[in-house]
């Protein structure tokens, strides 16, 4: 019988359906990387080139490199606009595509990039032009993801001197 080494899991980022495809992406290589340790030593081996990688991606954030398609982030609408109190980037995002005559109901699916401060771009990609990405908040998301996967392996502290020092 053949068999077909096939990476599961749950409960990170790259599972959920609203994290951005450059989060999805780095995690998924993580764990690609780290699938192929066969003992503790090459696991540690492993998480430290899990580290390099991370450090691409935050140059990629931090040089402005990460395309549309990257930063994207997807949510869907759980109630009409006018419901939400709270100021929730999805809701935001669809207020102003709303402003922009789209219609916007609950179950309908929001995307956006997240811009300077807390501002939204909602796409379609007219709307966004490149290089306005909110640097910080793409750098946090791609520390959480990083620590997910390395802080058992390796700690936390080496994974979050990576994005300071490159800021």
């Amino acid at each position: 019988a053949l068999f077909i080494d096939t990476l599961k899991y749950r409960g990170i980022e790259a599972r959920r359906r609203d994290t951005p495809l450059i989060v999805r992406k780095m995690q998924l290589q993580m764990l690609e990387k780290l699938s192929k340790a066969d003992t503790l030593r090459e696991l540690k081996e492993k998480a430290l080139e899990c580290l390099e990688l991370y450090r691409e991606y935050v140059k990629m954030i931090v040089l402005g490199g990460a395309s549309i398609e990257d930063l994207i982030i997807t949510k869907s609408l759980s109630r009409h606009i006018g419901e939400y109190v709270n100021r929730l980037l999805h809701a935001t995002a669809a207020r102003k595509l709303e402003s922009l005559g789209y219609m916007m109901e609950p179950g309908q699916s929001v995307r956006y990039v997240v811009t300077g401060g807390r501002w939204i771009s909602a796409t379609p990609p007219q709307l966004y032009r490149m290089g306005e990405y909110n640097t910080r908040e793409y750098l946090k998301m791609l520390e959480r993801a990083a620590k997910t996967i390395l802080e058992p392996i390796i700690g936390r502290e080496k994974i979050s001197s990576i994005a300071l020092k490159m800021i």
